[in-house]
């Protein structure tokens, strides 16, 4: 009988399983809802694995992977604070191997049972994969795009930090309120202050990381929305260059201690 016959639902699909096989299509159908589980398995650690990799990439830790006690409980130490990082880090490598190790157990277990209802249900074979293969492909697209806006969110939580870090980082040379707004987006408090940083900036590239480049990028493309004069635009930028200069030095620190 050709495959060509049958189209439609899960449900169709089943009741015409159940005419062709009578009881023994119990037995085939849980191997079929087996098949199915593991397919939507494979799906969300496909797509976890992808979210955890961007996130190594530009190196930021998600927050189900913050150890946010570890100052409460041992204090704000440079070296605590060094030590949690890495161990951060290290749980974001692991994540990424178990994952990794997971999908290549499901994607067995899905051959082996692939082949078992292949053989059961020959005739049937192609409309069951259509129906498989629509299912893994609509959960994708809702699964792809909750990730990629949590991933936006982080980093849009992390070009924040930096601007905040650069406030701090530069109070003293804070002035009394110079700025005008004259774009239709209202600044917050935090963005008045930056805006009043002085000196000019321009971009160190030699031994810059992606990550510090990929942030100052990430500040750029904000300003761009803003209606800001230049030289307001570098009044931020100052703060990123302090990080940035900052950054640098610790990296030929450790470069050095390395060589010793």
């Amino acid at each position: 009988m050709s495959t060509n016959n049958y189209v439609g639902g899960w449900n169709k699909f089943y009741n015409i399983l159940r005419r062709l096989r009578g009881e023994a299509s119990e037995e085939v159908i849980g191997k079929i809802k087996k098949l199915e589980s593991l397919y939507k398995q494979e799906v969300h650690l496909t797509n976890n694995t992808i979210f955890l990799r961007r996130c190594k990439k530009y190196d930021i830790i998600p927050t189900g992977l913050l150890l946010k006690d570890f100052s409460i409980r041992f204090g704000p130490h440079d070296k605590i604070q060094s030590f949690q990082k890495r161990t951060e880090s290290n749980l974001l490598n692991c994540l990424i191997n178990v994952n990794y190790t997971k999908q290549n157990k499901i994607q067995s277990e899905m051959k082996k049972l692939r082949t078992t209802i292949r053989e059961s249900i020959p005739t049937l074979w192609n409309w069951l994969c259509n129906l498989m293969n629509n299912m893994r492909n609509s959960l994708h697209l809702k699964i792809s795009s909750t990730q990629k806006n949590k991933f936006n969110r982080l980093m849009e939580k992390r070009a924040e930090n930096v601007c905040a870090t650069a406030y701090q980082n530069n109070k003293d040379l804070l002035q009394k309120p110079t700025i005008k707004n004259l774009s239709s987006r209202p600044l917050s408090a935090l963005e008045e202050k930056l805006l009043n940083l002085g000196l000019n900036f321009s971009l160190p590239i030699k031994n810059v990381g992606n990550t510090m480049i990929d942030t100052a990028a990430t500040l750029e493309l904000r300003m761009m929305d803003m209606e800001l004069t230049d030289n307001d635009k570098n009044k931020i930028r100052t703060g990123v260059a302090r990080i940035m200069a900052k950054h640098i030095k610790q990296e030929q620190i450790q470069q050095s201690g390395k060589i010793g």
